[in-house]
């Protein structure tokens, strides 16, 4: 185990993700701090909103949060340098101190970019399309209106 790289998983975890993904976290040592706890910091809080909007958990894991981890791991072992984990390790202590944070997509500006859906404003947009329509007029000054209405 190293100070930074990917979290261990239990293997009732591990086992759910995609084969691609454990090949890619197999190729890093483990670590007590990584990229994925930082951009992931509120994982739960995310899934708990996805579940409460009444959206399947093991859905929103399979298809938005473990596919965004493999890119973020696939960048971390192609970009792995001291550098790299000292910036990680100095922005995990950072995040005790100031939780919202988003230096690290500001200092490594080729990390993948978040996925909306792994917002908590994300989440609730798309709940909110999901059970509404929009209706899009043109207002005469060409100017296009967007309402949102119930969908049914």
């Amino acid at each position: 185990m190293s100070l930074v790289g990917p979290r261990p998983l239990i293997e009732s975890s591990f086992n759910k993700y995609p084969d691609e993904l454990k090949n890619i976290i197999y190729l890093n040592k483990p670590g007590i701090t990584g990229l994925g706890s930082l951009i992931f910091r509120d994982e739960e809080k995310l899934v708990s909103i996805y579940d409460d909007l009444g959206g399947e958990t093991l859905y929103y894991y399979r298809n938005y949060i473990f596919p965004f981890k493999a890119k973020v791991e696939n960048w971390y072992y192609h970009n792995k340098t001291f550098f790299v984990d000292f910036i990680i390790l100095f922005l995990t202590f950072y995040s005790i101190l100031f939780k919202k944070n988003t230096f690290i997509f500001k200092i490594f500006k080729t990390i993948p970019t978040i996925p909306e859906m792994l917002t908590e404003k994300g989440i609730k947009i798309i709940q909110m399309k999901k059970n509404k329509i929009l209706v899009v007029s043109v207002h005469p000054d060409d100017e296009t209106i967007g309402l949102w209405r119930n969908n049914t």
